[in-house]
C-alpha cells in the first residue's frame, strides 16, 4: 500500500482538499462570528440558532435514536 502510486496521489489530494477546506472554514467562520458577536441584531439568538443548528442536529439525531 505504501509503494502504490495511485493511493499515494489519492492521499496527497486529500490532505490538500482538507488544508484548503480548513483554512477557508475558518476565514468564513471568523466573519459570520464577528457580526454576531458585536453587533446589535434584532434576531441576534435567533440568528445564532440558526449557525449552531448544523452542527447541533446529528448529536441530537445518534442521542434519540440510541435510546
Amino acid at each position: 500500500m505504501l509503494k502504490d502510486r495511485q493511493i499515494q496521489q489519492a492521499v496527497f489530494n486529500s490532505v490538500i482538499v482538507a488544508a484548503i477546506v480548513a483554512v477557508l472554514a475558518s476565514v468564513i467562520g471568523t466573519m459570520a462570528a464577528f457580526p454576531l458577536v458585536r453587533a446589535r441584531l434584532r434576531f441576534a439568538d435567533s440568528a445564532r440558532l440558526l449557525f449552531t443548528m448544523p452542527i447541533m442536529i446529528p448529536g441530537v439525531l445518534l442521542g434519540s435514536a440510541c435510546c
